[in-house]
């Protein structure tokens, strides 16, 4: 079991690695060249207002949305571990799992009224 839930982990940790470093070292300096030529940075033209209107802000716009979406990828492979973790432990111990889910019956349920304290 042990090594199953280290394999899942391990699986999902190095494609967060290789998905962030492609990302910081691929998109987004190529991202940050093609604004730079499109937003008439690199002929001088613009002033420095321009050059933050026109470059630097989307470029820190698309950046974040870059951010957010692997942030939403990284989690979504975890939970996908986690349930293929939880799958090998239900398949090697099925006898358990209906016995945990069997409601008591020891104690007839009564319902009483007490009072709590907060």
């Amino acid at each position: 079991m042990l090594i199953w839930a280290v394999f899942f982990r391990s699986v999902v940790l190095i494609a967060d690695y290789v998905l962030a470093s492609m990302t910081a070292m691929v998109v987004i300096p190529m991202l940050g060249a093609w604004l730079h030529r499109q937003s008439g940075a690199a002929s001088g033209d613009l002033t420095m207002a321009g050059t933050v209107a026109m470059w630097i802000a989307p470029l820190l716009f698309v950046v974040l949305l870059l951010a957010a979406a692997e942030i939403a990828a990284m989690r979504g492979m975890w939970r996908w571990s986690t349930r293929r973790i939880q799958a090998v432990r239900d398949a090697r111990t099925p006898a358990l799992t209906p016995a945990t889910a069997a409601p008591r019956t020891t104690r007839p349920s009564q319902k009483t009224n007490r009072k709590r304290s907060n």
